[in-house]
């Protein structure tokens, strides 16, 4: 994230926002440089490639596309647990509902949730030693939606309601049409 992006995030000048990046620069000099070394190779070879070989092609050198390829490492990382992740709960016989970015949604019984919820966890903290290394596992944490709740998130409650009033009057234009 530049300067201008943190402003907007931390609600703080950009004067502000700059010092506090040079600040983590100064005390975190060995992550900046091993960024900077993920750059510089990837730009060199005009690729970058997960641990299990997904690839994403490098065509230029804009400031946007340097951010991204310092965070491919991270991002990456996640995305291949999640993957295996999904797997593990699908050879599991768990009801994968859908990834999103960090998370599962699955489903199962109420009567079994616990037990269902836990072995999911475990799945995902065993995917996640798998793309990690031994040794290094992520916490999880779960999050219950009980009948006839459903999930929402509040960062998209705009959209999720842009979207429906489009819906609506697309409806209404095909039924007075």
């Amino acid at each position: 994230m530049g300067p201008d992006g943190r402003t907007l995030r931390i609600g703080k000048s950009t004067p502000y926002a700059k010092e506090l990046l040079r600040h983590h620069k100064r005390v975190y000099q060995k992550y900046w440089a091993w960024c900077d070394h993920i750059l510089d190779t990837t730009l060199l070879f005009r690729k970058i490639t997960t641990c299990f070989g997904w690839q994403m092609h490098i065509f230029g050198r804009e400031k946007k596309e340097g951010r991204t390829i310092k965070n491919f490492p991270c991002q990456a990382k996640g995305a291949e647990i999640l993957r295996v992740a999904c797997i593990f709960l699908v050879e599991n016989n768990i009801k994968l509902i859908a990834p999103i970015h960090d998370a599962i949604f699955i489903e199962c019984d109420e009567e079994k949730a616990d037990e269902t919820i836990l072995q999911a966890q475990k799945l995902m903290t065993k995917a996640s030693a798998i793309v990690l290394g031994p040794g290094n596992s992520i916490k999880t944490e779960a999050n219950v939606i009980k009948y006839p709740e459903r999930y929402s998130d509040p960062r998209g409650v705009k959209t999720w309601n842009r979207v429906i009033r489009i819906i609506e009057e697309i409806k209404t234009e095909i039924y007075d049409a």
